[in-house]
């Protein structure tokens, strides 16, 4: 069940890669308004497939099981990874940024701490035999849901984006949203 959730993640590296050289020129040239554009644009193309395909994977998990595996065993463990893997969307986003802005090293040490959590994490929860199997799938869902959200942090703490989701939102719909 894994590999399904795993098999969109093409869209976060596509986003990712196609951003990074832009994202680069503008930090060199000082360009703010550039950098900011970029990023809620990035975030925005990101918000689509990870809205779609969380959905796909919550509301018809049964069905890809079938398709993919002929069997519906694993459909509980993509059921349960359709938020963490909308919240993975992101990730790629917030890395292309801080490597823009000359961050690597903070992510490449934030990479590593989260790796090593996982491992750990998962070690843990395979071991306890109520968990097993499960513990893999856990493991994985709170690491996809908390380290974009680390990179989202270390973004706004480390960089100068301006990261509204309220713009980027009425930029999409149209629509007047009160303020927050």
């Amino acid at each position: 069940s894994i590999p399904i959730i795993m098999t969109t993640s093409f869209i976060t590296i596509a986003i990712e890669t196609a951003i990074l050289p832009s994202l680069t020129m503008a930090y060199n040239t000082n360009d703010s308004k550039k950098i900011d554009a970029l990023i809620n644009k990035s975030l925005l193309f990101s918000f689509f497939p990870a809205a779609i395909f969380s959905f796909i994977y919550f509301n018809f998990s049964k069905e890809l099981t079938q398709l993919f595996y002929n069997t519906t065993k694993g459909a509980y463990y993509i059921k349960v990874m359709a938020i963490p893997s909308f919240i993975a969307y992101f990730e790629g986003v917030f890395m292309s940024l801080l490597i823009a802005t000359k961050n690597e090293k903070k992510l490449v040490k934030i990479t590593i701490l989260t790796n090593i959590i996982h491992l750990i994490l998962t070690f843990i929860l395979v071991s306890i035999p109520v968990i097993n199997a499960l513990g893999i799938v856990i493991s994985i869902s709170i690491l996809s849901s908390v380290t974009p959200l680390i990179l989202c942090h270390l973004a706004n703490k480390y960089t100068n984006v301006n990261l509204n989701l309220k713009k980027i939102i009425i930029i999409r719909f149209g629509k007047n949203i009160p303020e927050w």
